[in-house]
């Protein structure tokens, strides 16, 4: 037996041991990163994961990630250097009529070739999100060729237009969104820099994501990278408390974030249910600062705190929900099989299933 079998099965039984109405769903991981040096995984090998995975009872969701090769910043890593981080964030398409007609035909090659259970259109491209009608367009197209439902993967920040309206108005009418970003990486403790323009069009993209489009979707998704407390080895009680109150400085004063109202808020104002399309919490100290942040791991492994910050998302987010993808599995310092998280995760799911 394969060992990519071996941990489908090994996942089927462990976090969903027994079979509901909705199979548990992996994500198919293709990157269209061919231009980064990361070529895409072959169709012969994407057809035997979806085939595997189907045959021990998962179900696939194909979410296509997209890395411009140059971001227009870099941070500084643990080892000293310098490095892009390509986020999808700052993908800027200088001809969009064509980055969109090229994008779905990406769509259209994959959704045709593979029996996927669902489709998540973007991930986490907030340059890209605010073109209305492109995107309404690409839907149109892309439910001619399937059936499965669709969802997109916005960030975690859409859900600040759903608090504080007014505050916000402000900072935007005075465009001091790049103070708002700052504060965020102060919080987050790390060294970036910025090419000319670069910091304004980031802090532009981030506080002002508020797509129009995604009513034309099945689930209104979004990436659970939020932040929660700067504590190194918070509680689970100020863990639970974060959710429902997080402090972000402006100008005009703090903004306190209720992030599971503004998701409710958010999701309602679509009229579509809400799908949590990735997040996690890593094995280290400090996780529950910035989870999107693979350089905390030098801060030293805290398992306990991992099964904390499942266990706080579980209580004060999740019954928001329709379900949930954890990033990721696979990966070793990040992932919660075999330590305590997973265990969170399965008792959650188990007493979900008897309910």
């Amino acid at each position: 037996m394969s060992r990519g079998r071996k941990t489908m099965r090994r996942t089927r039984r462990s976090i969903c041991p027994t079979r509901g109405t909705t199979s548990p769903t992996l994500r198919s991981r293709t990157a269209t990163r061919r231009r980064c040096g990361i070529a895409p995984p072959s169709d012969g090998s994407i057809r035997h994961f979806v085939e595997t995975a189907h045959a021990v009872g998962l179900k696939v969701m194909f979410k296509p990630h997209v890395h411009p090769r140059v971001s227009g910043m870099s941070v500084r890593a643990p080892d000293g250097n310098l490095y892009d981080p390509m986020l999808p964030t700052t993908v800027h398409p200088n001809d969009p009529d064509m980055w969109f007609r090229n994008y779905g035909r990406f769509l259209a090659y994959y959704m045709r070739r593979f029996d996927f259970d669902a489709l998540c259109v973007a991930d986490e491209m907030s340059g890209v999100y605010g073109y209305s009608s492109h995107w309404r367009r690409l839907i149109g197209e892309v439910r001619q060729i399937t059936d499965a439902p669709l969802t997109c993967a916005f960030n975690w920040w859409v859900v600040l237009r759903h608090q504080n309206r007014a505050l916000l108005s402000l900072v935007e009418l005075f465009h001091y969104e790049d103070n708002l970003l700052d504060d965020l990486m102060r919080r987050q403790k790390q060294e970036v820099v910025f090419e000319d323009g670069a910091k304004r069009r980031l802090a532009v993209d981030t506080f002002r994501e508020d797509p129009d489009w995604a009513d034309a979707l099945d689930f209104v998704g979004i990436n659970f990278y939020f932040p929660l407390t700067n504590e190194l080895d918070p509680s689970l009680d100020a863990l639970k408390a974060s959710w429902r109150d997080y402090p972000i400085a402006t100008p005009f004063g703090t903004i306190h974030v209720d992030y599971v109202k503004g998701m409710r808020d958010w999701a309602a104002s679509i009229g579509k249910p809400l799908l949590f399309t990735e997040g996690g919490w890593g094995r280290w100290n400090g996780a529950a600062a910035f989870p999107g942040d693979w350089y905390a791991m030098q801060l030293g492994t805290n398992l306990d705190l991992q099964a904390r910050c499942y266990e706080a998302f579980f209580s004060e987010a999740a019954p928001l929900s329709v379900g949930m993808f954890f990033w990721d599995w696979a990966e070793g310092g990040y992932s919660p099989e075999g330590g305590p998280a997973e265990t969170v995760i399965r008792q959650r799911f188990l007493s979900n299933e008897e309910r």
